[in-house]
């Protein structure tokens, strides 16, 4: 669910060009709806492994957690696509207080108690 296709179709901005140039009179929104699809992006491979790995003994809290994680991403890239990255602070709170951070715990606990180490 990427809100970075509407924009770039919008403002006209073409590909291969990542983020519009400073000069592009709308480049603070597209930047701004760029750079949370790609910061998404760049955490979404570690909380899938955490989710993975989690999810071997905790299925139904993993996936909670995962849940969580991917509203608060939507929350993110809604704030930040909308006013910028001040927008987007609630939606970070939420994707990585109440999703990454636990599933790191969680996976980090559930290594230890099968080391024997609890």
């Amino acid at each position: 669910f990427s809100r970075a296709a509407p924009p770039r179709r919008k403002y006209k901005i073409e590909y291969p060009t990542l983020y519009a140039p400073d000069t592009h009179p709308n480049a603070k929104e597209f930047n701004s709806a760029q750079r949370a699809h790609q910061n998404t992006l760049e955490t979404w491979a570690p909380v899938m492994c955490l989710m993975l790995a989690s999810g071997v003994r905790a299925p139904r809290v993993a996936a909670a957690f995962g849940a969580t994680w991917v509203a608060g991403r939507a929350i993110y890239g809604a704030g930040y696509a909308m006013k910028g990255p001040k927008g987007r602070v609630v939606g970070f709170a939420v994707a990585t207080l109440g999703g990454q951070f636990p599933l790191m715990f969680l996976t980090a606990y559930q290594g230890a108690k099968m080391a024997g180490l609890m």
